[in-house]
């Protein structure tokens, strides 16, 4: 199933999260990571403290903490244990109202906290995997996995090897650069050959640009994540035709491939 845009924005540590957030175990894949107990610990960074310390600080500034715990998969015959750390930010928002009786102005102070997330590993499986995916693709893409919450580049550079390693186990010979490899391979599989050379502009940018945004890494797993089971599972009438966006915008010709990848 393609990536779940909002996982990152909602990290496990609430009590009950919507079905579609849950965070699922990297390990077993059928358990939930949930917060361990007493194991969220935060501290005030010195910048947010200097801040709040001088005299024209702003009350709605947000005081900034880092963070780090432990979530542990819900199966007793997992319980699988992970590492997150990242920022949380904390608001106070002050909402103002007049009384409709007294014409008083009053105000209710509302204090919000929003965690954004650096680092988690293992990382939940951000697509499906095939079981039967070889193990250097299969641990290429767990890299990914733990370099996208916090750094999109090093996300990128690995779903570029896991296209390397891909091509290396459908017996791709090895030539001066990727772009040729996959170039080469096209000519035996268009379909898989025009997905893959996608994901190779995603890695490019993150090797070389100075800008990669979450939905560049997300939509090069979810190509993957098709690719993979097209290779590894035959299931070809779920196989979708969508992304050639990626292509669009480093090729001047319009490569229309995988369309209608969401309509399954």
């Amino acid at each position: 199933m393609p990536v779940d845009r909002t996982l990152w924005r909602h990290p496990p540590f609430k009590p009950v999260e919507p079905i579609r957030r849950q965070w699922r175990c990297p390990t077993c894949e059928s358990g939930s990571l949930r917060l361990k107990a007493k194991t969220l610990h935060f501290a005030e960074t010195r910048q947010s403290r200097e801040a709040r310390d001088e005299e024209d600080s702003n009350p709605s500034d947000p005081t900034i903490y880092r963070f780090a715990g432990i979530l542990e998969c819900n199966s007793r015959q997992c319980s699988e244990v992970v590492l997150v750390a990242g920022v949380r930010y904390d608001y106070i928002d002050i909402d103002f109202w007049t009384d409709p009786d007294s014409g008083e102005e009053k105000y209710e102070q509302i204090d919000e906290e929003d965690f954004r997330i650096d680092y988690v590993n293992p990382s939940p499986p951000l697509i499906t995997i095939p079981e039967n995916c070889p193990t250097a693709v299969t641990a290429a893409l767990k890299k990914a996995f733990v370099a996208s919450w916090g750094d999109l580049w090093a996300a990128a550079n690995h779903t570029r090897s896991c296209v390397e390693k891909l091509l290396d186990h459908l017996g791709e010979p090895q030539v001066r650069n990727l772009h040729q490899r996959i170039e080469n391979y096209k000519e035996r599989d268009e379909q898989r050959g025009s997905a893959l050379l996608a994901v190779k502009w995603v890695g490019n940018v993150g090797s070389h640009a100075d800008d990669i945004s979450r939905e560049d890494v997300y939509d090069a797993f979810d190509i993957i994540e098709i690719v993979l089971k097209d290779v590894f599972s035959r299931d070809y009438s779920k196989v979708a035709k969508s992304v050639d966006a990626i292509n669009k915008r480093f090729l001047s010709s319009t490569l229309s491939i995988y369309h209608n990848l969401r309509h399954n």
